[in-house]
């Protein structure tokens, strides 16, 4: 009862650092996982995950995603305080995309004072992405604290697919019931299918962390900080992933987290995000 207690009070205190990150992002998220590891042999375990996401205040589905993997222990010391593990998977992704406006030319009339922003609308969507990754880890114990190091190369290719594109311009030739303002013309809305292709875009992951074991306590904090470089843009740095957290283990075989994230976008058009998340995995 007492570990429960400290958890609602570590909600209490993760909720609040979400709220205040939101104002300077377009809203709170929630990250969900439920996961399964199963040991194979001596160092090599196979474990699936099934993840769902919620962005905007919870208001609308981000992905859900369905994966599975395999890892195997390179390397531990006697001691068991160092060791190098090596691992692979495989990850499908339904992800949302919001509705996206995409400007255009300015039209400027020749003769009057008037001018307008040509733009094009692309609807919401849904698109499939199919997700491979091979990763190198390594962990190392002193005292009580875990420091962790990951380096994880990941391709993600998006299928091509074909979504509702409305087209808004200006028109001189409109009939004159649509003048605006007594201008001539008009605003014309040409709407059609508009394929999106397929790409593949390949990342290097490069996470460190630290873990604390709290003497007697079975809910230990932790923290991460996490780079994203895009290959296909010579290592570009394309967003910043911090995460603060506990972890509480049950009868050494189920594992639950409860973190808090802030990720910076450092390029391309999606917002930073802040976002509450909580696990669970289940070994056997």
């Amino acid at each position: 009862m007492k570990n429960f207690r400290i958890l609602v009070l570590l909600i209490a205190v993760v909720a609040p650092l979400s709220v205040i990150s939101a104002q300077e992002s377009e809203g709170v998220g929630l990250w969900t996982s439920i996961g399964a590891e199963k040991k194979i042999a001596k160092g090599f375990n196979a474990d699936m995950e099934v993840e769902y996401r919620m962005r905007d205040n919870f208001n609308h589905t981000d992905r859900w995603t369905i994966g599975a993997g395999l890892s195997y222990r390179l390397y531990r010391n006697e001691a068991k305080t160092f060791s190098v593990k090596a691992d692979l998977g495989y990850k499908y992704l339904s992800v949302w995309n919001a509705e996206e406006r995409a400007d255009k030319d300015l039209y400027v009339h020749p003769d009057v004072d008037y001018s307008f922003q040509e733009y094009n609308i692309d609807e919401a969507y849904n698109i499939a992405k199919h997700r491979t990754y091979v990763s190198l880890s390594a962990s190392y114990e002193v005292g009580r604290f875990k420091f962790g190091w990951r380096e994880r190369y990941q391709m993600t290719y998006n299928d091509s697919l074909q979504i509702m594109e409305h087209k808004f311009r200006y028109d001189e030739g409109l009939d004159p019931d649509g003048d605006i303002d007594g201008i001539p013309g008009g605003i014309s809305k040409e709407s059609g299918l508009e394929w999106k292709n397929a790409k593949t875009s390949n990342v290097l992951r490069s996470r460190i962390s630290i873990d604390y074991d709290i003497p007697n306590f079975k809910i230990n904090p932790y923290c991460s900080l996490e780079l994203f470089n895009n290959l296909n843009k010579n290592l570009a740095l394309n967003k910043v992933r911090c995460i603060v957290g506990g972890e509480y283990t049950y009868k050494k075989v189920h594992t639950f987290k409860l973190y808090y994230q802030y990720q910076d976008q450092k390029s391309g058009d999606d917002p930073n995000s802040s976002v509450i998340g909580f696990n669970y995995k289940f070994e056997f």
